[in-house]
């Protein structure tokens, strides 16, 4: 699986109930698209979203070198 999935798998990862094993593949895939990483910030901000899915949201916005994309304050941590 390559490159060329990635367009399935954000599909996927969209309509997904449980969404942390998509997130999973798009990290190992490591293919960086507009569609990629909004899909991922999407999951990773969802409050209501479990906290697998939220969590590996957040890993592969990493891996792709988008952490600027996830929120300065985590959910539980104050602010200063």
């Amino acid at each position: 699986m390559g490159a060329d999935a990635v367009p399935q798998v954000v599909e996927r990862l969209a309509d997904a109930r449980v969404k942390w094993p998509w997130a999973k593949l798009l990290a190992e895939l490591r293919v960086s698209t507009e569609a990629v990483t909004d899909t991922l910030a999407r999951v990773a901000a969802d409050r209501r979203a479990d906290g697998a899915d939220r969590a590996w949201a957040a890993r592969a916005l990493s891996r792709l070198g988008r952490t600027d994309l996830l929120s300065p304050s985590p959910t539980g941590c104050p602010r200063r």
